[in-house]
């Protein structure tokens, strides 16, 4: 009797249709020394920004010194935001995470999410950014880079709601930075 039971419900497992791609689960937390590798080294799959940034930035954007100035940046597009010197940038709310000092570059942004859910922001290199809503920083829900990638350097993941999220970008080493939204999953 056990064995037709087992067999039954591995025939049902079998027969069940595959989880949908948006029930990917997502990676979780790992130790920065494991973040010090190259595009193949990411606990999640980076296929999509890596195509985007192989083929290159398709808009450019100057990023806005206060939030209420920033211009959007299309879902889906690799966007070259040009960034401006940290202490002419003011920030609200605070971010998350300061990084700046006369020496690094900031801004913001918004984007326009057409759908509620997770959505993955990559970024060309490792400079602080947080997702805002509603006048309040959005928790991140995973985070992933790898050192040695030229394209994505850093993913993460928010559950974004649907509509205009402001991004503000702290520390940056450089002037500019590309940056691309797409959602969690392809689905």
């Amino acid at each position: 009797m056990k064995t037709h039971l087992a067999t039954a419900a591995l025939a049902l497992v079998m027969a069940a249709p595959a989880a949908p791609a948006h029930d990917m689960p997502l990676p979780g937390p790992r130790p920065f020394e494991e973040m010090r590798g190259g595009c193949a080294d990411f606990a999640m799959d980076v296929t999509r920004e890596a195509a985007a940034w192989a083929a290159g930035p398709r808009a450019e954007v100057a990023a806005a010194a206060a939030p209420g100035a920033a211009p959007v940046v299309a879902a889906a597009t690799l966007t070259q935001v040009a960034l401006r010197p940290h202490p002419e940038v003011a920030f609200a709310p605070p971010p998350e995470q300061d990084r700046g000092a006369p020496d690094r570059f900031a801004g913001h942004v918004r984007v326009a999410v057409p759908k509620a859910g997770l959505w993955r922001v990559a970024a060309s290199n490792g400079l602080w950014f947080d997702a805002v809503a509603d006048g309040r920083i959005l928790p991140s829900a995973a985070f992933e880079m790898q050192t040695r990638c030229a394209g994505p350097f850093k993913v993460v993941v928010f559950d974004l709601p649907a509509g205009e999220v402001a991004l503000q970008f702290n520390g940056s080493p450089t002037a500019a930075v590309a940056v691309l939204l797409l959602p969690w999953t392809e689905h």
